[in-house]
């Protein structure tokens, strides 16, 4: 769809909701409720960030903490440097991330793609909301600057502060 409607547009954006089935060892199937998409740049403008703010809208709006960790097992037309696993209460429920660029099926420009399991998402329990007490004394804000290896992910970062003093957050 995005290669013959790249020649006319610039931006776009597909989504599908739709029934899949997966084998799962040697007589099962799986079925489950899918949603997936892909957002497309012909210009290369956008990144693995947009896509990822726009996928984390849909997990907002269902009530659910998603967590973003770095792909184990990355598919050969995604990025393997831009592909991470959804995980919501320890449970893979989905992908998503760029395109890599030596796939060039839907045309010139990038793209994020995603798909996610609702079924699996809409089983689990959503966020249960508490009160928390205001603090007595106001937060400060500080901004921290680092180079970082491509071996350490955001989620590796934030562990590594919140250990440093309990007071982070």
């Amino acid at each position: 769809n995005v290669a013959q409607n790249c020649a006319n547009e610039d931006r776009l954006r597909f989504f599908e909701w739709a029934r899949t089935w997966r084998m799962v060892g040697a007589d099962g199937v799986n079925e489950q409720m899918t949603c997936a998409g892909i957002f497309f740049e012909r210009d290369g403008s956008y990144s693995f960030y947009d896509g990822k703010a726009a996928v984390q809208s849909l997990f907002d709006l269902v009530d659910h903490l998603v967590e973003w960790r770095k792909a184990v097992h990355v598919q050969p037309w995604m990025n393997p440097y831009q592909t991470a696993e959804l995980v919501c209460q320890n449970q893979v429920i989905g992908y998503a991330g760029m395109l890599a660029d030596s796939f060039e099926k839907v045309g010139p420009g990038n793209a994020f793609v995603f798909e996610v399991s609702m079924s699996a998402l809409m089983a689990l329990k959503p966020l249960e909301h508490h009160f928390e007490e205001p603090a007595k004394y106001q937060p400060v804000d500080l901004d921290i600057s680092m180079l970082v290896p491509f071996t350490l992910t955001v989620a590796d970062l934030e562990e590594a502060l919140a250990q440093v003093d309990a007071r982070i957050k």
